[in-house]
């Protein structure tokens, strides 16, 4: 069986980000926004529509809460780009590529509410609407995805037992699948287009010791960590001089 690719380094990863993106203090939400930024350059198009749509999301409700609204209109268009965002991709993602459905409904058979779709539309082809009904659509989209994916999710999460995969560590194969994807193109060094979407425009460096942005810190530390409990960092860096 292929193994599957995620964007963060362990189950506790996971974990922590789901917490902070559903906490009240602005600085974790930053932080764990930061992070989606991390997986979705890892992941290109393969991120999870729920992470992708509950970061937008949470994204604008954090840029609600007043430190950076420079005007009402610019936050009501914000907020109403992430809604209609949110569930075109949510029914899109359970279309039938042979038999299109309209957007109301495969919104009815996902459990979305008819007000939902109506704010889209109104949202996407007529005036923005007013703040408070977009706040109230944010806030039932975010406890719709937490319902929908990140409680089964963490469900999951709690019924893994026992072994390497609870642990979070890697046994022999999993580590040589790691350390090869690591060397490839992309991945320890990153391509224009990855440092284009962690915002890197500019390094500063000392003549004597290059600096590693904290970004790229944030990016690679937990996925080192996990190969420095393996036992793997021997190989990684085997590898790398194999390629010099």
């Amino acid at each position: 069986m292929a193994a599957r690719i995620v964007g963060w380094a362990s189950k506790s990863e996971w974990i922590q980000i789901y917490q902070e993106l559903y906490s009240n203090d602005p600085a974790q939400i930053q932080h764990a926004l930061d992070r989606v930024v991390a997986w979705k350059s890892r992941l290109d198009t393969k991120m999870p529509i729920a992470i992708d749509c509950t970061s937008s999301l949470t994204a604008v409700w954090l840029r609600d809460s007043g430190a950076h609204v420079k005007g009402e209109g610019a936050l009501r268009l914000a907020y109403s780009m992430a809604l209609a965002r949110f569930v075109n991709l949510v029914t899109d993602a359970s279309q039938d590529k042979f038999y299109i459905q309209p957007v109301h409904v495969m919104a009815k058979e996902m459990a979305l509410p008819e007000w939902m779709v109506s704010l889209r539309h109104e949202a996407t082809h007529r005036s923005l609407p007013s703040l408070p009904v977009l706040r109230s659509g944010v806030r039932f989209a975010l406890a719709w995805l937490r319902e929908k994916y990140w409680e089964p999710q963490l469900q999951q999460c709690g019924e893994l037992t026992g072994g390497a995969a609870e642990k979070g560590e890697l046994d022999v194969e999993g580590s040589e699948t790691v350390v090869t994807c690591l060397c490839g193109r992309g991945f320890l060094i990153p391509t224009p287009e990855q440092t284009t979407a962690l915002g890197l425009t500019n390094y500063d460096v000392f003549p004597e010791l290059p600096q590693i942005d904290r970004k790229f810190q944030d990016f690679w530390k937990p996925i080192f960590e996990l190969l420095h409990q393996s036992n793997s960092i021997p190989l990684l860096l085997e590898r790398l001089v194999q390629q010099l």
